[in-house]
C-alpha cells in the first residue's frame, strides 16, 4: 500500500497536481504506520482529486480543441 502510495504521489507531482500528490502523501504516512483503517477517508479524498483533475484536464483540451 506505501509503495503504491509513493509511486501515484510521485506521478501526480510530476504532472503538477499537486493536491492529488499531496493526498497520495497522506496515504504514503498512513500506509507506513501500518493505519490501513485511516486511509479510507484519504483513498476517498483521492478519488475526488482525481476527478478534479481529470475535470481540469477537459477543460484546458475544450479551451485548445482538443
Amino acid at each position: 500500500f506505501r509503495r503504491s502510495a509513493h509511486s501515484l504521489k510521485a506521478n501526480a507531482a510530476t504532472v503538477g497536481a499537486d493536491a492529488l500528490a499531496r493526498t497520495f502523501q497522506e496515504l504514503e504516512d498512513l500506509g507506513a504506520a501500518d493505519d490501513l483503517e485511516s486511509a479510507t477517508d484519504k483513498v476517498t479524498s483521492a478519488q475526488q482529486a482525481y476527478r478534479d483533475l481529470i475535470a481540469a484536464i477537459e477543460q484546458v483540451r475544450e479551451r485548445f480543441g482538443k
